[in-house]
């Protein structure tokens, strides 16, 4: 048997080594440096033995001996608030979900959205504006890439503000960026997403608790309808 290890120190970053240990005799089977300062998540996989860990980046894993390719990215950036007369500063997660399948995988952090082959070679990539990017959501079809930040990220229990809500279009080939939709600073919130075709339904949200879900037609964005509802009858 075996387990990876991964350990995280708050306040003092500290890098540690990935590692494979027996379950039976303790004994190191493999080991692999990696940069898990900010943290280590399983993200996704190619098959049965290779896995997809975001930290400090995306990497590909073989658990059998440890290897894989690495791509360094901002996966992680830190904010503040002030809370009158002090400011407190958190870690706010700024990548996205993996879009994965058997020729590629795709991942956005807070600055770049890029496109890799199994080998993790860039297909293309795209600049972000950190600004206004933090945790965001991928979806896709057979012909677009769509970039769902939120707007809001999880830090410190609670919900904060990040970025600002917006969602872009991408072809899904080339990585020409299509479009793009800003909401105003802190105008409400995307919370999820999902094609029908080439129709993208979106589900937003604003502090008030009102939700609407809206539909746009791709590539340009297109509005086309929405509709408002009630978080509490619904």
């Amino acid at each position: 048997g075996y387990i990876i290890c991964c350990r995280k120190y708050f306040g003092h970053l500290r890098k540690f080594p990935l590692k494979n240990i027996s379950m039976q005799t303790n004994e190191v089977l493999w080991e692999r440096k990696m940069d898990l300062s900010a943290g280590c998540e399983v993200e996704g996989k190619f098959n049965d033995s290779v896995l997809l860990l975001v930290a400090s980046g995306i990497h590909s894993l073989n658990i059998n001996d440890g290897t894989g390719w690495s791509y360094e990215m901002k996966t992680n950036k830190v904010e503040s608030f002030v809370d009158y007369p002090y400011e407190y500063k958190y870690v706010v997660d700024c990548h996205s979900n993996l879009l994965v399948d058997s020729t590629s995988v795709t991942v956005a952090s807070c600055e770049e959205i890029v496109k890799f082959d199994t080998e993790g070679n860039v297909i293309w990539r795209g600049e972000l504006d950190p600004e206004k990017t933090g945790r965001s959501h991928l979806v896709k079809n057979k012909d677009y890439v769509v970039l769902i930040n939120l707007g809001f990220a999880k830090a410190m229990r609670k919900f904060k503000d990040s970025g600002r809500p917006y969602f872009a279009v991408f072809d899904a080939e080339s990585g020409k960026k299509l479009c793009v939709h800003e909401r105003q600073q802190n105008a409400d919130y995307f919370l999820d997403a999902k094609f029908c075709e080439d129709t993208l339904f979106i589900i937003s949200a604003d502090k008030k608790e009102h939700f609407t879900v809206e539909k746009y037609l791709m590539p340009d964005g297109v509005a086309l309808a929405k509709k408002t509802f009630n978080s509490t009858s619904t």
